[in-house]
């Protein structure tokens, strides 16, 4: 999200997602996570809504089976600033999947340029999830850059590089394994 946001509801097929606490928030960009256990394997529609006004948001929605019911997720870990690159350190299990979510600053300067702030390349063991790009009003309008991957195993760093230096917004959280259940992750950027 750019800016922010306050109000911010996300929903898995109409039902309220919970936020994972902790998510890094600054006055320009925010990176957030939330999730929804006991939840269908059909596809469905996951949303996000806001009640103020803001400049720009991207999303994306992931699923996952195998995941504990009753701790879904692990401790949250997160990094702001200003940089071309971004990481942290995640505490997970050898059967857990870390996943991240970041939030670029696509500034003014950047003006039609759809490649600014850069493209985010995952670390090195990382799947890529998505990877979007909104512009505010106008085609030279400032927007958000949003990028989401996964990995897994025990106590990955999760990573993410862009080319131009700008405001950021990361996190990464733990979804726990589990014996076989079904299990939904929705990152908000």
């Amino acid at each position: 999200l750019k800016t922010a946001v306050t109000g911010l509801s996300v929903t898995y097929d109409g039902a309220a997602m919970t936020e994972v606490t902790g998510s890094p928030i600054t006055n320009t960009v925010q990176a957030r996570a939330f999730y929804k256990t006991n939840s269908s394997a059909a596809a469905v529609t996951v949303s996000a809504s806001w009640t103020e006004s803001i400049k720009g948001a991207v999303g994306g929605a992931v699923s996952f089976t195998g995941v504990d019911q009753t701790t879904p997720v692990g401790t949250l870990v997160s990094t702001t600033g200003t940089s071309t690159s971004a990481s942290v350190n995640a505490t997970a299990g050898a059967s857990d999947i870390t996943i991240d979510g970041l939030a670029v600053n696509k500034a003014a300067f950047c003006g039609s340029d759809r490649n600014c702030p850069g493209v985010p390349t995952a670390g090195a063991n990382q799947t890529e999830r998505w990877n979007l790009l909104t512009i505010g009003a106008g085609t030279g309008g400032p927007g958000i850059r949003g990028f989401g991957s996964t990995e897994a195993g025990s106590n990955p760093t999760m990573s993410a590089s862009w080319t131009n230096s700008n405001i950021f917004s990361y996190l990464a959280v733990p979804i726990k394994a589990a014996a076989a259940a079904a299990r939904r992750a929705f990152i908000i950027s």
